[in-house]
């Protein structure tokens, strides 16, 4: 992809960087499910809206992953997870276009990524390394 400032090529990282010290996927579950009590009693903010975007998009980029790899049968299809995938990502594109004051990464939702889930893995990066690997949880 192409640096929308000045044209020059720069790569996403690999996944296996973006989510060396991720939760475990149970895990992070657990922590969007208490995520979504908090959203759903109104005891979080807009920027924990973006952090449940942002998070299941990220979780759904991994299981993508896993679902490509996992014996046939054992997980949904890799079709179905990378539809997944790719429908979180874009949602968390969408709610950082209406909020651009919240992108935490150098490029923007916008700029020329070669699939909406490598926004996912720049935008996580950049909030695991902000917030530490765990924060995650509460």
């Amino acid at each position: 992809m192409s640096d929308p400032r000045t044209g020059a090529r720069f790569d996403a990282l690999p996944p296996e960087t973006v989510y060396a010290h991720a939760p475990e996927p149970m895990a992070e579950s657990a922590a969007l499910l208490r995520l979504d009590t908090l959203l759903r009693t109104g005891e979080a903010g807009p920027d924990r809206v973006r952090e449940r975007f942002l998070r299941l998009a990220a979780l759904s980029d991994r299981l993508a992953l896993m679902a490509a790899e996992a014996p046939a049968g054992r997980t949904a299809t890799p079709a179905e997870a990378e539809r997944d995938a790719v429908g979180d990502a874009c949602q968390l594109a969408a709610w950082d276009r209406r909020h651009p004051d919240q992108v935490a990464g150098p490029y923007g939702p916008d700029s020329e990524w070669d699939s909406p889930r490598s926004y996912v893995r720049q935008e996580y990066q950049t909030w695991m390394s902000k917030n530490g690997a765990w924060k995650a949880s509460s």
